[in-house]
């Protein structure tokens, strides 16, 4: 058991490893705030992997080996969702997925990415992609900036045979910023791609985006 846990980790290291060689590489040169993203990023994940090894321990001085085999379970399913955020065809796509924690300490962000999702990223300009849901994520940020407490927000991105979808889901006050919301999500319905907002209250929303496939490999060349 504990051979395969170490597996885990190590597959984990690696492929942060890749991910931020490939993020690099695609760079002109690496300066001080690269180097300061990384740095934390790292950070998080020793973090995180000192969280499992505690929790990996705690069931096993309580000898629950069951609990243990579900929790490896999980921690698989997360470093797999890495390893699939790796291959993505857009490393700065990927790298930004990677580096959310870093760039949004004050929003709990949970991060789902559909499996066997990359053949669909094959097709798409992620520069299209990656310009929108910063967008709406750095609206979101600004939103909560002045505050203390830490919001929730579920990114989920899945896909179909034509589409690369991203529902938003978050827990706060979107007041001050629901009218620039709409705004980027009419110029994205301009550029042919799909945006609805669902407002249960000011203080929930549900957002979801598509790209459509026949607009990705077109889209994109502009910076929001």
């Amino acid at each position: 058991m504990q051979h395969i846990w170490w597996v885990f980790l190590l597959i984990s290291i690696l492929e942060l490893g890749i991910i931020i060689w490939l993020w690099l590489k695609n760079k002109n040169d690496t300066n001080l705030s690269d180097n300061e993203n990384i740095v934390r990023l790292m950070k998080i994940y020793r973090h995180d992997w000192l969280n499992h090894i505690q929790v990996i321990l705690g069931y096993v001085s309580m000898k629950k080996c069951e609990k243990i085999k579900e929790y490896i379970d999980r921690v698989y399913e997360t470093v797999k969702q890495e390893s699939d955020i790796s291959n993505f065809k857009d490393k700065d796509l990927a790298a930004f997925l990677y580096l959310l924690p870093v760039h949004y300490p004050k929003l709990d962000i949970q991060l789902e990415v559909e499996e066997n999702i990359n053949e669909t990223m094959k097709m798409a300009n992620g520069k299209w992609i990656l310009s929108y849901l910063k967008a709406f994520i750095d609206l979101l940020a600004f939103s909560q900036e002045n505050q203390d407490q830490i919001y929730p927000l579920y990114l989920t991105i899945t896909h179909n045979t034509h589409d690369i979808m991203v529902t938003i889901e978050y827990e706060g006050d979107v007041s001050s910023v629901i009218f620039k919301i709409n705004q980027l999500g009419e110029r994205l319905t301009e550029e042919k791609g799909y945006f609805s907002i669902d407002l249960h209250t000011i203080n929930e929303l549900i957002m979801d985006i598509h790209f459509p496939s026949n607009e990705l490999t077109i889209r994109g060349s502009q910076h929001l």
